[in-house]
């Protein structure tokens, strides 16, 4: 019976048009299905059974009533199905030919190919590229890596989500939106779900299939029938319609790769809002018209949205959506995903934990340059990672040395501050102009070749060989040199040309490689503030005062004169001793973190005026600042905040444990930054007498390798290890029950 509905539903689908077809009995006989359409008549016998003799019994009544109903219809064809669950027998196909047409003899695959030759779309579409998945080791869509499984986290509930729950809620008919920064897995995710899909259908656990578009291919479409034609088009599959047919019928899964990769054209005046969501219009629709049987499974940068509730809205997704945000790999993850290139050792603390870049570096077997600055800190690790692989592209070709390659690269990576990810994508001729420029002269053939594999970029669209670099920190340490150079020489000529249409700042690993190779240098304070004096006098360095602006008060220097950053998006903004402010400030910036860690007190700090502080780290509060520095401003929230620290204080554990969590959280709930041993002892340990368990607190948690004391300029700064940020957020979410070593030894 269940065999039968299954064929009968299918059946509706390949001939629609009769609101009555189906079972029906005529003469008195049973009949499993008949439709009638336009110009045809179809009849249908289904059956379990793999047995001749039911063949036959059933063959002669399709017979009899083909002949019935040519009479009954004779201007219209007449095709009569004998329908078996597996492929029909030899035996059974010989009794059914036996009896002539109209009659045919077919398996339930066979039937469904003719609403869809699945097949033959997984089979094309094998030969296409998922999203940014590529081959580390050779930069082919043709992935031969194996697949190591990503946690990602629910964001409402804080749950962990494995691939096989995101298989089993597809499966379910489900909504699912995954978000993360560039490289951390998810176009491998979604190629690694649509394949468990592909193989579960060809071992017919599921008649089901997944559609797996790549959204970068979809500019400009708002109808998703459209875009599946465009779909089948691009990947050669030769029935476009039967994909249409297939997702509308709820048949098949529907996986979109890149909401943020889709651009519609904006308009003056228009809110940057509005842009996004006409620009997405194409998944919305997916969202609201794929039917509720089949699921839906999208992905895209965390970012790309400024809230969640603009996410939904603008996806227009169901309430019962599950939002999953990516994670870095594990160290376990890592360890598992090396050994299968054979290297045993641990990575830098420094070095992100995202799949794309420990796949590049392992692809292009670069650890071996890794190996010896394991320990260094993340500005000096990135400048000699850098500075290492592009000494080993000048020793595997003469045609450039290794400064050449890395004035190459970070041209590039000026360039790509352009683009609205930071990442690119850049044109080959981009990369031809700026050897030219660079070098006076256009490149010859062993140039032209250090140019097509440049290290830290990576195929971004083969039909018209872009590049994208493969990672947000590797493109922002990149970004530092520019920058580096006009301290050095402020004098250079057109300089502002470069940087005209810029939109992205230095992140916290760009400052960090800045700020090590300007105290590698030795430059002077003056050297430095004269650099930022010089690019307020030049148009179109707004980014670039920006960037030297933010490494001066982060070194607690101050600036020569006056002067007001406008219409900034800031990722991060550190203010330590030493920096006068008093002449500096914000206006109509976005700012994502507010370090005031650094500073003594919290009133000398810039002006900031009609901006949005996204967070404030290193106080408890707003009244702890000058209030007139911060003008008509939004502020959304402290990492220190009162509330969050007495709760940690309150806790009904011993003191060197609660001790060890307020540090814990201070330390390691600012990503990437180092935090004055002074400010550590500030706040709400000052009121609970909790003073004196610090300094050997601090001492057991270096020795452990949790944190590390560094100095600069005379002071002393205690910095988290990287490696262990998973580790140390369980145990601030669950600091009474965790039995994780690092806090069950206080």
């Amino acid at each position: 019976m269940e065999f039968e509905r299954e064929v009968l539903r299918l059946a509706r689908l390949l001939y629609p048009g009769d609101p009555s077809g189906g079972a029906t009995k005529i003469d008195g006989q049973e009949r499993d299905g008949i439709f009638v359409t336009e110009d045809l008549v179809v009849a249908i016998e289904a059956t379990t059974s793999p047995r001749k003799d039911k063949a036959e019994k059933d063959g002669k009544k399709l017979k009899a009533l083909a002949s019935q109903l040519a009479t009954q219809y004779p201007f219209k064809a007449i095709k009569c199905f004998f329908v078996t669950q597996e492929e029909p027998t030899a035996d059974q196909r010989d009794a059914i030919k036996r009896l002539g047409t109209p009659l045919a003899a077919v398996g339930f695959d066979d039937l469904r190919s003719r609403l869809i030759d699945v097949r033959s779309y997984l089979s094309a579409r094998g030969d296409h590229e998922f999203g940014s998945a590529r081959d580390p080791e050779t930069d082919d869509k043709r992935v031969t890596d194996k697949y190591v499984e990503l946690d990602f986290v629910d964001s409402a509930s804080k749950a962990t989500i494995g691939v096989s729950d995101l298989y089993r809620m597809m499966q379910d008919g489900r909504q699912v939106v995954l978000i993360g920064d560039y490289g951390t897995g998810k176009s491998m995710t979604l190629r690694e779900i649509y394949l468990r899909f592909r193989k579960d259908y060809f071992n017919k656990v599921t008649t089901k299939f997944a559609l797996h578009l790549n959204l970068n291919d979809h500019q400009g479409q708002s109808d998703p029938s459209e875009a599946l034609i465009r779909h089948a088009n691009l990947i050669g599959f030769s029935q476009p319609h039967q994909l249409v047919r297939a997702w509308k019928s709820g048949e098949a899964h529907i996986i979109l790769d890149g909401f943020d990769e889709i651009f519609g054209s904006g308009g003056a005046g228009r809110p940057i809002a509005e842009v996004r969501e006409k620009s997405v219009e194409l998944v919305r629709t997916f969202s609201r018209k794929t039917p509720r049987e089949a699921g839906l499974l999208i992905a895209g940068r965390e970012h790309f949205f400024d809230s969640t509730q603009e996410l939904r809205r603008a996806l227009g997704l169901r309430p019962e959506v599950t939002i999953a945000s990516a994670s870095e790999f594990t160290e376990d993850q890592v360890r598992a995903y090396l050994q299968q290139r054979n290297w045993l050792k641990e990575l830098p603390s420094w070095l992100p934990r995202r799949p794309l870049i420990v796949g590049y570096l392992a692809g292009h077997r670069l650890f071996d340059l890794v190996d010896d600055i394991g320990s260094v800190d993340s500005g000096e690790g990135w400048h000699r990672l850098i500075q290492a692989v592009c000494a080993r592209e000048a020793r595997i070709e003469a045609g450039l040395n290794e400064d050449a390659i890395r004035s190459m690269l970070e041209k590039l990576a000026t360039l790509a501050r352009k683009t609205s990810s930071g990442l690119g994508p850049l044109q080959f001729e981009d990369l031809i102009t700026a050897f030219r420029d660079l070098r006076g002269y256009l490149p010859d053939e062993g140039a032209y070749g250090v140019l097509q594999r440049l290290p830290g970029l990576r195929v971004s669209d083969g039909r018209t060989n872009s590049r994208s670099f493969v990672d947000d920190d590797f493109v922002d340490a990149a970004r530092a040199g520019d920058i580096y150079n006009f301290i050095l020489n402020p004098y250079q000529p057109n300089f502002g040309d470069a940087f005209t249409g810029a939109q992205t700042l230095l992140g916290e690993v760009g400052l960090a490689v800045l700020g090590y190779r300007v105290n590698g240098a030795s430059l002077s304070e003056g050297a430095i503030t004269t650099s930022l004096t010089k690019a307020q006098s030049i148009a179109r360095t707004e980014i670039v005062q920006a960037d030297i602006l933010r490494l001066i008060l982060s070194q607690g220097m101050s600036p020569q004169r006056a002067i007001t950053i406008n219409d900034q998006h800031i990722p991060s903004l550190r203010v330590t001793d030493g920096a006068d402010c008093s002449s500096v400030e914000f206006s109509n910036c976005i700012i994502e973190v507010l370090d005031l860690s650094g500073l003594e007190y919290a009133g000398d700090i810039p002006r900031f005026t009609e901006c949005i502080i996204e967070r404030i780290d290193g106080i408890a509060a707003l009244d702890e600042l000058t209030t007139e520095r911060i003008v008509a401003s939004e502020i959304g929230d402290f990492s220190e905040s009162s509330e969050t620290m007495a709760a940690i204080l309150k806790l009904d554990l011993p003191d060197r444990k609660r001790v060890a969590l307020t540090l814990l959280r201070k330390i390691f709930v600012q990503s990437g930054h180092s935090r004055k041993e002074s400010g550590l002892y500030r706040g709400s340990l000052e009121g609970q007498n909790l003073r004196s368990f610090v300094p050997a607190v601090l001492d057991e948690l270096r020795s452990m390798d949790v944190i590390r004391k560094t100095r600069r300029r005379d002071t002393t700064l205690w910095e988290p290890n990287r490696v262990l940020y998973s580790r140390v957020k369980r145990i601030l979410e669950n600091p009474t029950t965790s039995v994780d070593p690092i806090i069950s030894r206080f």
